[in-house]
């Protein structure tokens, strides 16, 4: 997956839904080397405000929302290493970073995100605190 797709994606979730047979189609292209482009990306973006059309446009809102927590997924979907990786761009810029770092990386949140987002990855998840002695 490049930047660039990603930045059709965002584009995607903005304008509405984005059919689950798309993002699955996005899931299988994603490798643990596009987590810096993944994360990057979320720190790049600003308010949901400053894209919305007006003070009522609340589609774009839940695009914007939509898309971060679909970059939560696949990043979790990427298993333990992804969640390493993740916890190393905790420091970028971006007031949605420690949003997805702490979705990724807390257990808690996973099962609400696999929910909203039935991808196919979901097995190889595994929880940091799992499996460490």
């Amino acid at each position: 997956m490049t930047c660039d797709d990603l930045d059709d994606l965002f584009k995607e979730f903005l304008n509405g839904p984005v059919p689950l047979d798309r993002l699955i189609e996005i899931e299988r292209k994603v490798r643990l080397e596009d987590v810096e482009c993944l994360m990057r990306k979320i720190s790049e973006l600003g308010d949901p405000s400053d894209y919305t059309k007006n003070d009522l446009d609340s589609k774009t809102v839940e695009g914007f929302f939509n898309f971060v927590d679909f970059v939560s997924v696949v990043l979790i979907g990427l298993g333990q290493d992804s969640q390493v990786e993740v916890q190393r761009y905790g420091k970028l810029p971006g007031k949605f970073i420690p949003w997805v770092v702490k979705y990724v990386t807390d257990p808690r949140f996973h099962a609400d995100l696999f929910k909203k987002y039935p991808l196919e990855n979901h097995g190889s998840s595994v929880p940091m605190d799992q499996g460490e002695s």
